[in-house]
């Protein structure tokens, strides 16, 4: 069975975009589709990725390191699919250059890293038909499994109250999730990695959709806006490329920088000299090296099957107020392919 489609989706990393149909011109001489064509109504898709993260708080910056290999099997059920998602294999590379594998001699830490990835990974969801995940099957049943393994490292790392804390923090994380906004939180990467799949596109016209961002320190969300580009296709190597880009509006950050930080830092008792340093910036005009909240994607797509061939995402989410100079840093690379 060929599963293919026309539908135009810009999947999401944060809040839904209120994208416009009418931005694409499917008679345009430019119109490409990126169908998604699977030869079965089930079958196996192999994931590999790679993350690696930055952080960098004052002078320190701190780097780690995962990879991983996922099978996703899927089934086309009614109008969506089911996927089974498992850990294939693992490695990851602590800040000190340590490697951990699943043929690292067990330990405490071996274990614990062991159970919080093959737990958190191991999960069933329904997509839709670009394979973007929608919502966790048992929901119930992962929240408890979730719960138990955060309970469980604790344990096995010997710290005091632990296990309490532990479960605590697990309630209030997972406690009052719905399905959909379990797939959100635990899906994350995989939403991420299929939003290419089944779009519509006219080669180098961007297509924008607005959203919202929620700042590091609260207050009101700021404006969001995500563009996709189509910037290359080409048949003969049955190659495609797109780009995504994913930032708070000019407009919105600068409101929140003028209006809502100077009564934050007041409120959160700032002395007078860390206030009067945060005002210096907005008189220099610095607004832009107060914060920074963006993402960057570059997409190589395999045109015969409409999966991801290579991609590579960077996030960057970071503060630098006087007190607090902290940057994160992901960079995601991942490919697929049919499996077995």
């Amino acid at each position: 069975m060929r599963i293919s489609g026309l539908s135009l989706s810009l999947a999401l990393l944060l809040a839904p975009p209120s994208l416009s149909v009418a931005q694409v011109d499917s008679n345009s001489p430019d119109y490409r589709e990126l169908a998604l064509t699977l030869e079965a109504e089930t079958g196996t898709i192999i994931q590999d990725l790679k993350i690696t993260k930055i952080e960098t708080r004052g002078t320190v910056t701190k780097q780690t390191s995962m990879k991983a290999r996922y099978r996703q099997s899927y089934s086309y059920e009614d109008t969506a699919f089911r996927i089974k998602k498992s850990l294939i294999d693992f490695e990851l590379t602590d800040a000190d250059g340590t490697v951990y594998n699943a043929k690292t001699p067990k330990s405490p830490e071996t274990e614990i890293l062991q159970m919080v990835i093959g737990g958190f990974s191991d999960v069933t969801y329904i997509a839709d038909d670009s394979l973007s995940p929608q919502r966790i099957e048992d929901w119930d049943g992962v929240r408890a499994t979730s719960k138990a393994i955060l309970v469980k490292a604790a344990e096995i790392s010997g710290v005091a109250n632990g296990p309490a804390q532990a479960g605590a923090i697990a309630d209030q994380l997972y406690g009052k999730l719905t399905p959909e906004q379990a797939a959100d939180l635990f899906l994350k990467v995989d939403k991420q990695i299929t939003l290419p799949h089944m779009m519509g596109l006219e080669l180098n016209k961007p297509l924008r959709a607005e959203s919202q961002i929620q700042s590091p320190v609260g207050g009101p969300p700021l404006d969001a806006v995500e563009v996709v580009t189509l910037t290359e296709w080409d048949d003969a190597k049955q190659t495609a490329r797109l780009s995504y880009d994913y930032s708070p509006t000019p407009e919105s950050f600068t409101k929140f920088i003028t209006e809502f930080m100077p009564v934050f830092l007041k409120n959160a008792g700032a002395s007078d000299n860390v206030i009067a340093e945060f005002n210096s910036f907005l008189k220099e005009g610095k607004t832009s090296d107060l914060f920074v909240n963006n993402t960057h994607c570059d997409y190589e797509m395999d045109i015969a099957t409409g999966l991801v061939r290579h991609g590579k995402c960077t996030e960057t989410v970071g503060m630098n107020i006087p007190g607090e100079n902290v940057k994160n840093t992901q960079i995601r690379e991942f490919s697929e392919k049919i499996g077995s």
